[in-house]
């Protein structure tokens, strides 16, 4: 039942001249299972993360530009101008690392060292990194549960001593306890524990030839303290950190769906703002950019708008709700008289005439929204079958209202 096991000297000195029941050479203590999950789970995080980042930069490695906003400002990215990329590569690179830190970890809980596991006349040793644990037989009150069978078990074995704890508002104490899991030959080895607690003496002439074999190696033998209380703990950490990596991975996606949205906006406006000209070939409509002013963004099938077109100036701010769009245009399929009233009602009458705008009828007011500031609004007059259009200046102050008049003069139907 001893084997031919060079043991440390260490080891060696602690057994000292005491008979030996079995001698076992420990295995990876963490069970196959949580090795496989931890090891995916890295490899995954790793290409999901390296297909983003490739995906967010990959056109910088074929020398192509990156065009993304950044602060609401576009931004073109090319080899030659990285520095907006340095902060979110650096996020990007903090997630690829959690990736590599679980690939890591489980592959150091594989390649785990071994340990020894020793069952003497006495007492159990448990060598681990050249550290020591005894637990003679005496302080086991007996075995509390054997799962298993020759092939492969667990045990554990509560311990005489532990420590007082409250739960729920009572002191009760809990006993220490020794657990040795994926034993091989559990049943035996089973066995030969109740008679060490027993106090009952072995006689090797007693032990049938299975015995005799229990040269068997604990597989992932560890001792600890109340182990599913830890395990419990342990578990929780670990759904409680992957809930958290996900949660984080989910940002980055949508963050890197909002820069490919932005990309994809901004490759919109290049195609219908050319020369400093606005173009809307869907309603059929364009009109010119005064200096400095921007396409934002465009909406479509927003609430009961067919689409949103806003625009901005770089410096502009809007009072009352501190955004920066300076100008919207609204297209939805609301009635002339429904969109007048509406306007009628948002805004106090100022100032109205009737003018005609790229050939059409509209209605051209400035007046107070409910919360004190000026807004200039601009309203086609149409048919109850044409779309209705309204063009809405979220300021009255200059030069802003001299270059949305001058964007009225320029304004023209293409049909």
């Amino acid at each position: 039942m001893i084997g031919n096991y060079r043991l440390p000297t260490k080891l060696k000195q602690t057994i000292g001249s005491e008979p030996l029941d079995f001698i076992a050479k420990d295995q990876p203590s963490t069970p196959f299972g949580v090795l496989v999950s931890v090891i995916s789970m890295g490899i995954v995080w790793i290409i999901l993360m390296s297909c983003i980042i490739y995906a967010f930069i990959g056109p910088l490695f074929h020398g192509e530009e990156v065009e993304m906003t950044i602060n609401d400002v576009p931004t073109i990215i090319s080899p030659e101008n990285l520095t907006p990329l340095i902060l979110p590569v650096v996020l990007l690179g903090i997630f690829w690392c959690l990736g590599l830190l679980f690939l890591v970890i489980g592959l150091g809980m594989l390649f785990k060292g071994r340990g020894y596991t020793v069952g003497t006349a006495t007492k159990l040793i448990y060598l681990y990194k050249n550290e020591i644990q005894t637990t003679s037989w005496d302080q086991i009150n007996g075995v509390v549960s054997c799962k298993g069978n020759n092939r492969k078990g667990n045990i554990l074995l509560q311990l005489k001593t532990g420590k007082d704890i409250t739960f729920n508002g009572k002191k009760r104490f809990v006993n220490d306890t020794l657990y040795m899991c994926g034993i091989k030959n559990a049943l035996d080895i089973n066995k030969i524990c109740k008679k060490r607690i027993k106090k009952e003496k072995i006689d090797p002439s007693s032990i049938s030839p299975t015995d005799i074999n229990i040269l068997e190696e604990i597989t992932h033998s560890t001792f600890k303290f109340n182990p599913f209380q830890k395990f419990r703990k342990r578990s929780f950490i670990a759904s409680l950190s992957l809930s958290v990596l996900m949660l984080i991975g989910f940002g980055v996606l949508v963050y890197i769906s909002a820069q490919s949205q932005s990309q994809s906006e901004s490759q919109t406006s290049s195609e219908i703002v050319t020369s400093g000209q606005y173009t809307n070939t869907e309603y059929g409509f364009s009109f010119d950019l005064p200096t400095g002013w921007e396409l934002q963004n465009e909406e479509s099938n927003v609430w009961e708008d067919l689409q949103r077109i806003n625009f901005t100036k770089p410096g502009f701010i809007e009072p009352f709700y501190e955004a920066d769009t300076l100008m919207g245009i609204t297209i939805n399929n609301n009635t002339f008289l429904l969109n007048y009233k509406l306007m009628a009602w948002n805004l106090s009458k100022e100032y109205e005439e009737r003018i005609t705008v790229g050939g059409k009828e509209a209605f051209y007011k400035i007046g107070r929204h409910e919360f004190g500031e000026y807004l200039v609004a601009v309203l086609f007059l149409t048919t109850d079958e044409e779309p209705s259009i309204q063009l809405t200046l979220r300021t009255n102050e200059e030069p802003y209202l001299s270059e949305f008049n001058a964007l009225l003069d320029s304004f023209e139907f293409l049909n």
